[in-house]
C-alpha cells in the first residue's frame, strides 16, 4: 500500500471530508470530475477556489469577505489527485465505471520505467490513482490516458526524468553486485551503507540500489549482507510478540541476526496492521461539534474511572455466583451511560480517522496515541458491557420463565452469551442524543436472539440445572470480541503481581493504564511529565507490563538489560 499522501491546502481536505460521507453515486462522479479537470490545469497558472468546487460538484460556495482563496496550479493538480484516491477508498471502482483501461501501479510502473515507489511520487503531478475491486480485492490502478499524460508532463516539465529514467540492464547490474561484494570483503557494511556508497559511483538513486542488492540476497546462494535482508512474515509476528512480552529489540535482533532498527521497523509495521484490523464505525453525535468535545467528553468523571474498574476481561469461573453479584447490581444511571456512550464513539471516530491516515511506515507516536485510545476505549466498553447487564438479566428471566441460573449448565451458557452479544449488537446503534438507552435497544435484540435459538422450549423439556459451576468467557470477548482480542488492558492476575515492581515500574504502569484517576497517557506524554527520555520511558514500560502479563522466563528474562 503506497505512502498516504497529504493534502496541500486544508480546503482541499476540507472538501475531501466533507464528500467522504456522500452516497457512493456522488463519490463516483467527484472522482471523474476530479479527473476531468486535473486533464486541463496548467502547472503555471492559478485557479480560484470557487471555481474548483464548481468544476467539482456543481454548486458556487458562499464566499466569505475578503480576498478570494486561489490555489497554484501545480499544488491544485497534486490536491485533486490525492482527492480521487480518498474519494475511492471508501468504495473501490470497479473497472468498469472508470469508462476506460486501467493498470496496475506496478504494470504502470514498468511502462514508465521506473520503480514502484517512484511512481508513487509522481502522484503528485498529476498522475490518479484509485481503489478498483478486482477479484483479488482492492488494488491501486491508473488509467491509461493518465499515464501518457504524465510521460508528456515529464518530459515537458523534467528534461532528465523526460529523457527517461534509465533502466537497469543486466550488465549495470552485475557491476553493481561485484562491486557490492568487493566492498563487503573490504570492510564489515550494512546493506544501506553499501547502497549509499554505490549509488554515487553509480550515478543512481540508494532506494535503487539497495533494491538491486536486496533481491539479489533474496535469490542468491551465499547472500553479501550475510542473513537475507528481510524479515520473513513468520518472524515479523514473533519478534511482535516477543517485543509484546516486553523482550528488548536488541535481543530479538540477535536472535534473526538483524539490527535492532530492522526490528523496530518490522515491530511498527505488524504494530500497524493490528491497529488497522480495529477501524470501527461510530455514530455522529451533535456534542462532537463543538470545539472542546474531545476534551470535555473525555475528561468525564465516569470516563476517567472507566479504567481503574475494568473488569469484563476476566472469565467467569462459575456464572450463577456472577449472575447472584450482578442482580445486586442497579445498573448504569442513564446520565453516566449517556456520558460513556458519548466517549465510546468520540473514540472510536478517532482511531477510524487515526488508522485510515497511517502511512506505509508509520510512527511509533502514531501507533501509541492509537492504542492509547483504543486502551481507553476497551475500559469505556467494558463498564457498558457491565452496566448493561443486570437489567438485560431481569429480562432474560421474563424470557426463560424464571431465574436464569436455574437453566442446565449448557443453555445457561447459551443464555448469557445470547446476552453479552445483545449488548455488543446494542453498542453499535445506540444513540444517546435522541434518548436510546442501551438497555432497551439490549433487550429489543435480546428478545430475538433469545427466540432464533429456541431457547424457551429447549428450557422446559429439559430437567433442572445441578450445582456444577459453569464456565464462561470473558463478557468483552462475548460482547466487543473485535476489541478485546488485543488485550489492551490488565487483568486481575496480571494487577496481583504489581507488589513485585519497583515503585518507579508501578508509578509507569499507573500512568500507563490509567489506574490512578485518569486517562491511559501516551509513552511520550509519561516521559515530558517525568522529566525523563522518551526512549527510557518505553523501554521500562515495556519490561514491567511484559513481567505482569507474561511472569515466565520470556516475561523477565531480559529484565536485568
Amino acid at each position: 500500500m503506497p505512502r498516504r499522501q497529504e493534502f496541500t491546502h486544508a480546503s482541499v481536505a476540507e472538501l475531501a471530508r466533507q464528500w467522504r460521507f456522500t452516497s457512493a453515486q456522488t463519490r463516483r462522479r467527484l472522482i471523474h470530475a476530479a479527473q476531468a479537470l486535473g486533464a486541463e490545469i496548467d502547472t503555471a497558472l492559478t485557479y480560484p477556489m470557487d471555481f474548483v468546487v464548481f468544476r467539482l460538484a456543481g454548486y458556487r460556495p458562499e464566499r466569505a469577505d475578503g480576498e478570494p482563496l486561489t490555489l497554484r496550479g501545480r499544488e491544485l493538480l497534486a490536491d485533486l489527485s490525492v482527492l480521487a484516491l480518498h474519494l475511492s477508498e471508501a468504495q473501490p471502482l470497479a473497472p468498469e465505471e472508470l469508462g476506460e483501461r486501467s493498470i496496475p501501479l506496478a504494470e504502470a510502473a514498468a511502462i514508465v520505467g521506473v520503480s514502484s515507489k517512484s511512481l508513487q511520487r509522481y502522484r503528485r503531478m498529476g498522475l490518479f490513482v484509485y481503489w478498483v475491486q478486482t477479484p483479488e480485492g482492492p488494488r491501486l490502478h491508473c488509467l491509461a490516458s493518465g499515464l501518457d499524460r504524465l510521460k508528456s508532463r515529464l518530459a515537458a516539465e523534467a528534461p532528465r526524468a523526460g529523457r527517461g529514467v534509465r533502466r537497469i540492464d543486466a550488465q549495470e547490474r552485475r557491476r553493481i553486485i561485484s562491486r557490492a561484494v568487493d566492498l563487503s570483503a573490504g570492510a564489515p557494511l550494512t546493506l544501506n551503507q553499501a547502497a549509499s556508497l554505490l549509488a554515487a559511483e553509480f550515478g543512481r538513486g540508494r532506494d535503487t540500489i539497495r533494491q538491486v542488492l536486496r533481491r539479489h540476497d533474496e535469490r542468491a546462494a551465499e547472500p553479501i549482507f550475510g542473513t537475507g535482508s528481510r524479515l520473513t512474515d513468520h518472524q515479523k509476528r514473533v519478534a511482535w510478540r516477543a517485543w509484546r512480552r516486553g523482550v528488548p529489540r536488541q535481543a530479538i535482533a540477535a536472535r534473526f541476526g538483524h539490527s535492532p532498527l530492522t526490528i523496530a521497523r518490522a515491530v511498527r509495521q505488524r504494530h500497524a496492521e493490528v491497529l488497522r484490523a480495529l477501524r470501527p464505525e461510530w455514530i455522529e453525535l451533535p456534542t462532537f461539534a463543538r470545539a472542546d468535545a474531545q476534551s470535555v467528553i473525555l475528561a468525564a468523571p465516569v470516563v476517567l474511572a472507566a479504567a481503574c474498574a475494568a473488569q469484563g476481561h476476566e472469565q467467569i469461573t462459575d456464572a450463577r455466583h456472577w449472575i447472584a453479584q450482578m442482580r445486586s447490581v442497579a445498573g448504569a444511571e442513564e446520565a453516566h451511560e449517556s456520558a460513556l456512550l458519548g466517549a465510546w464513539y468520540l473514540l472510536r471516530r478517532r482511531i477510524h480517522h487515526a488508522t485510515a491516515a497511517l502511512p506505509v511506515q508509520p510512527g511509533a507516536h502514531a501507533l501509541d496515541q492509537i492504542e492509547t485510545d483504543a486502551r481507553l476505549l476497551s475500559a469505556v466498553g467494558d463498564r457498558l458491557v457491565a452496566g448493561a447487564a443486570p437489567p438485560l438479566l431481569r429480562r432474560l428471566d421474563q424470557l426463560v420463565g424464571g431465574p436464569v441460573q436455574s437453566l442446565p449448565a449448557e443453555l445457561l451458557q447459551r443464555a448469557l452469551r445470547a446476552m453479552f452479544i445483545a449488548i455488543g449488537q446494542a453498542l453499535e446503534s445506540v444513540d444517546p442524543s435522541r434518548s436510546q438507552r442501551l438497555e432497551r435497544r439490549g433487550a429489543w435484540i435480546l428478545e430475538r436472539l433469545v427466540a432464533e435459538q429456541a431457547l424457551v422450549r429447549e428450557h422446559r423439556a429439559q430437567p433442572r440445572a445441578a450445582g456444577a459451576p459453569v464456565v464462561m468467557r470473558p463478557p468483552m470477548r462475548l460482547a466487543l470480541p473485535w476489541l478485546a482480542a488485543h488485550d489492551l488492558l490488565l487483568s486481575s492476575h496480571a494487577l496481583q503481581r504489581r507488589p513485585s515492581l519497583a515503585p518507579s515500574e508501578s508509578h509507569l504502569i499507573d500512568l500507563r493504564f490509567g489506574l490512578s484517576g485518569r486517562a491511559p497517557a501516551t509513552m511520550r506524554a509519561i516521559a515530558v511529565e517525568m522529566g525523563l527520555p522518551l526512549a527510557l520511558v518505553t523501554r521500562r514500560i515495556h519490561r514491567a507490563e511484559g513481567r505482569l502479563r507474561w511472569p515466565g522466563p520470556e516475561g523477565v528474562s531480559h529484565a536485568a538489560e
